[in-house]
């Protein structure tokens, strides 16, 4: 997975995009400008967590749905 921080209109985003195939997704809904993101690969896991500026703290696990080939991104914490 690749990340990239942007500014949206209402806050940071985050731009997630699998390295082996053209699928990308767009996670949005931090309180202010993306801070830190920090990676964890785990086996086939790759955890993404993210601090925006208002000190909250995000943590995704990212993977690619083989059903339909999206990339998804369920928020556990």
């Amino acid at each position: 997975m690749i990340t990239v921080c942007l500014t949206g209109s209402a806050g940071g985003v985050l731009r997630v995009a699998h390295r082996h195939s053209s699928e990308r997704c767009l996670i949005r809904g931090f309180h202010g400008q993306i801070i830190d993101v920090a990676f964890a690969n785990i086996l086939r896991e790759v955890i993404i967590a993210v601090v925006d500026e208002e000190g909250g703290v995000y943590v995704y696990e990212v993977y690619l749905n083989d059903e339909d080939n999206a990339v998804k991104y369920p928020c556990m914490y």
